[in-house]
């Protein structure tokens, strides 16, 4: 199995990486390797992969003269992928990039100030033209997280684009427009107050629910995607913790939740009820620093840690997650992981 992986990078350090997993035929002894693919982008903490194989899109950080981040279209050929186009992504800081279900649009979630910017991509996946830039207006009631909007992603399921703004503690529902690529917004889903939404994910079993994860609060709350109410909260923090934790990376497997916690490091997994609801945690102490993104594959389960710059490997044996090693990646505070076919 093949994963890229990127995130912030020292001066002159390549800030993508190909990681190739052994595969099971392989010696017991054997090694993740390690592959540098591109020199060129800077702080690309989101990679997402067009469908055909051919292109990677990268948002970075970089911050242009007009303040502006932008997102990196990479060639994925050859040893070395050359960035083809750089497009700006419309705000501050971009952090979480997506497309609609059949790949004609880009979405660019804007962490600094909150705006959400729609590209139009051509058939061969590169970006056409800016169709839409939305921004929210608001703030939180934390002064120092909550000062203004700060959107952390988008999510396109059901013809419907959520977008979780951990600024103004609200999940926006928009519809897209296919001929114009406009957003218009259907609804909001308000969360409690100092929440801070970060990511939202769907279950194909249970498409009148919305699974989001309060950064700042360390709960994971199901929403009825039609009625727009909080049917459970569950906390992903255990009672005895104490001391600063953020809620990261929300991803599923199977009928398994799966959140990544930081700074009070832990893999944190529920198994989906009968009716779509959370079961109660099962918390995975981690012995490496900041989690920030997790996936799921083949029975096992990799971490992106920021901190220890590297990854975690578990191998997965029921709900039971057995370390078994940790890759660094040479001057790449690791944020993201992006599985390869």
């Amino acid at each position: 199995m093949r994963y890229l992986i990127s995130g912030y990078v020292s001066a002159g350090t390549d800030g993508i990486y190909e990681m190739e997993q052994p595969g099971k035929d392989s010696l017991p002894d054997a090694s993740p390797v390690l592959i540098p693919r591109c020199a060129e982008t800077e702080r690309s903490t989101w990679l997402l992969a067009h469908p055909d194989g051919k292109l990677l899109y990268a948002a970075e950080e970089r911050r242009r003269a007009d303040g502006e981040g932008t997102v990196a279209v990479l060639a994925m050929e050859g040893d070395r992928w050359p960035v083809m186009m750089r497009i700006p992504s419309g705000g501050g800081a971009p952090c979480h990039l997506s497309f609609d279900d059949r790949t004609e649009y880009l979405f660019i979630s804007n962490y600094r100030d909150g705006f959400l910017t729609v590209w139009r991509l051509g058939k061969d996946g590169m970006p056409e033209a800016e169709t839409d830039r939305i921004g929210h207006d608001g703030h939180g009631p934390n002064a120092s997280r909550q000062e203004c909007a700060h959107l952390h992603s988008a999510l396109y399921d059901g013809g419907v684009l959520y977008a979780a703004d951990l600024g103004l503690d609200t999940v926006f529902a928009y519809t897209l427009d296919r001929e114009s690529g406009r957003l218009t917004e259907t609804g909001r889903f308000l969360l409690p107050p100092g929440s801070g939404p970060r990511h939202t994910a769907v279950h194909p079993a249970f498409p009148d629910l919305l699974y989001v994860d309060g950064e700042m609060s360390g709960d994971i709350y199901v929403l009825d995607r039609r009625g727009g109410s909080i049917l459970q909260t569950v906390s992903a923090v255990p009672q005895d913790m104490e001391g600063d934790y953020t809620a990261s990376a929300l991803r599923f497997d199977g009928d398994t939740l799966y959140c990544s916690m930081r700074f009070r490091d832990a893999i944190v997994q529920f198994s989906l009820l009968p009716d779509g609801l959370l079961s109660s945690p099962v918390i995975t102490p981690h012995r490496q620093k900041t989690p920030r993104d997790v996936l799921m594959t083949e029975g096992l389960c990799l971490t992106a840690d920021q901190d220890s710059m590297g990854v975690t490997i578990y191998r997965r044996d029921g709900s039971a997650l057995r370390e078994l090693s940790f890759v660094e990646t040479p001057g790449v505070r690791a944020t993201c992981i992006l599985p390869l076919s």
